[in-house]
């Protein structure tokens, strides 16, 4: 017998699988977006974007299914989300994303100090769209870690069969 909490999960991996597709496909066919999405976090991001969800789709509906290795890849692929967040900065264009400042910056007038008040605003937007992720992920792995839900997955003979 599935619980409400992995039923929940399960929907919701697929349910943001789907839109985070739909957004990229989107972003895709916005030539001007594309490229600033691709200017400002890389290729690597959109990319690596692309096949999380494709995987998220795949994982929720086996998750659904209470397949344990499902369980145990979802854990995996949220582990690699956390270190995804540690690893963005690496791959962003901050020359890119200065010159954007740059740019509104001679076309707002702002001084210098407005200037580097709007870089502090910056970080601390990217602290408050970290942190929520990061705890987030961290709810996922934890949930999938307690024994009644790995008790579930065990259960259901989800363990020995493949896709």
């Amino acid at each position: 017998m599935r619980s409400k909490g992995v039923t929940i999960l399960g929907c919701l991996c697929i349910i943001y699988g789907i839109i985070d597709l739909l957004n990229l496909q989107n972003l895709q066919s916005l030539q001007t977006k594309f490229e600033f999405y691709t200017k400002t976090f890389g290729i690597v991001s959109y990319i690596l974007d692309t096949i999380t969800s494709a995987v998220l789709i795949i994982l929720g509906i086996y998750l659904l299914k209470l397949k344990e290795w499902a369980r145990k890849s979802l854990i995996i692929l949220n582990v690699f989300f956390i270190l995804q967040l540690f690893l963005i900065p690496l791959f962003e264009n901050k020359e890119y994303q200065n010159s954007i400042m740059e740019n509104l910056a001679a076309t707002s007038h702002w001084s210098l100090e407005e200037r580097e008040k709007s870089r502090e605003y910056i970080e601390k937007l990217k602290v408050l769209y970290y942190g929520p992720n990061f705890l987030w992920f961290c709810i996922i792995i934890f949930f999938l870690t307690r024994a009644k839900v790995k008790e579930q997955f065990q259960s259901s003979g989800g363990e020995n069969e493949k896709i």
